[in-house]
C-alpha cells in the first residue's frame, strides 16, 4: 500500500519550522554535508525495498527545499553579477550618444566667415574707467578667434588686422570681395548705468537681405555663450540701422561681448576671452551644419 504525502496541520507547521533552521545552518556552509547527516540521522541502515518510505518522508522534502535555498541564492548572486554589466552598457551607450553629439556640427563645404571687429583707429568706441578701448578689446577676441580655429573648412577672415579705421562701406564691400558665407561682427557694449551688463547679439532689421538666416545664427551664437555670461539677449533694431547688419548680402550678426561700462563684465572678458572665442566658433559650426542639413533635407 503506497503511503500518503500529505502531512497533519501540526505536523506541517513543525516541517517549516525544520526548513528555517535548516536554512540558517548552510547560510555559510555546504547544503550537502546538512542534507547527508540527515539521511544517516533518519536511516542508519542502508534498505533496499521496492517502495521505501523515504520517497515520502518529510526528510525528502527538507532535503529538497535545501536545493531550493541553494538555487535561490544563486539566482540571487547572478542577478548582482549582471547589474554592473548593464551598468557598463549604459555608459557605454551614454559614451556613444555624447559622440554623436561632438560630431553634429561636423561640416563638408568650405566657408569663408568674416570677422570685424569693430571701430579702429580714430575711432575708439567705448572706454572703461581705466581707459581701455572698445577697439583694442574687440581686435584682440576677433584674433583669438581666427587663431583658435581648427576647422579647416572654415577660413575666418578679419575686415581689419590691426588699429586702423576701416569705413563701414567697406567692411560690407570687404564680404563681398571675400565671397563670405557669413558676417559677425565684433563689439563690446557701454552704458552710463555702471550697473548694466551681460551679452548682447544683434540681428540685421526686419526687411533687410539677411534677416531670415541671420535670427537662428544669432539665437546659436547666443546659446554656445550662455554659460559664460550672466545674461544674454537677441536683439534687432527696429529704427536705427546697424549698417554693416542691414547692408549685409550674408547671414550676419554683431555680438555685443559684456558691458564695458561694467566692472564684472571687463573682468569677465578679460579673464574668459579664450571661452568667448571657442563659443563663438562654436556657434558658426553649428550653425553651418545646421544649414547644411536643411539642404540635404
Amino acid at each position: 500500500m503506497v503511503q500518503s504525502h500529505f502531512l497533519a496541520p501540526e505536523k506541517e507547521l513543525y516541517l517549516i519550522h525544520e526548513y528555517i533552521a535548516d536554512s540558517k545552518t548552510i547560510e555559510n556552509q555546504d547544503s550537502s554535508l546538512l542534507a547527508e547527516l540527515l539521511l544517516t540521522a533518519a536511516y542508519p541502515r542502508h534498505l533496499n525495498r521496492i517502495v521505501h518510505p523515504f520517497f515520502f518522508s518529510p526528510i525528502k522534502r527538507r532535503i529538497n527545499m535545501l536545493k531550493k535555498i541553494n538555487t535561490i541564492r544563486f539566482s540571487y548572486f547572478r542577478r548582482i553579477i549582471v547589474l554592473p554589466i548593464v551598468a557598463l552598457l549604459l555608459l557605454l551607450f551614454a559614451f556613444r550618444n555624447t559622440e554623436q553629439l561632438a560630431t553634429a556640427a561636423a561640416i563638408e563645404n568650405e566657408y569663408v566667415v568674416i570677422l570685424d571687429a569693430g571701430h579702429g583707429g580714430h575711432d575708439h568706441g567705448v572706454q572703461s574707467s581705466g581707459g581701455e578701448a572698445e577697439a583694442e578689446l574687440a581686435l584682440e577676441l576677433v584674433r583669438q578667434i581666427k587663431a583658435m580655429n581648427k576647422n579647416p573648412l572654415i577660413r575666418f577672415e578679419l575686415s581689419r588686422d590691426k588699429d586702423e579705421y576701416v569705413k563701414l562701406q567697406d567692411r560690407t564691400q570687404f564680404s563681398v570681395d571675400r565671397k563670405a558665407n557669413l558676417f559677425v561682427s565684433v563689439h563690446l557694449n557701454g552704458s552710463p548705468d555702471k550697473e548694466r551688463r551681460g551679452l548682447e547679439i544683434y540681428c540685421p532689421k526686419e526687411g533687410s537681405h539677411g534677416y531670415i538666416q541671420s535670427l537662428p545664427l544669432a539665437s546659436i551664437v547666443e546659446q554656445s555663450l550662455t554659460g559664460i555670461f550672466t545674461s544674454s539677449a537677441v536683439k534687432t533694431r527696429k529704427k536705427h540701422s546697424i549698417w554693416v547688419l542691414d547692408k549685409s548680402m550674408v547671414p550676419a550678426i554683431l555680438i555685443e561681448s559684456g558691458y564695458l561700462s561694467n566692472a564684472q563684465d571687463l573682468g569677465l572678458f578679460k579673464s574668459k576671452k579664450e571661452e568667448i572665442a571657442k563659443g563663438i566658433i562654436k556657434g558658426i559650426e553649428q550653425y553651418l551644419a545646421q544649414q547644411e542639413k536643411r539642404v540635404v533635407q
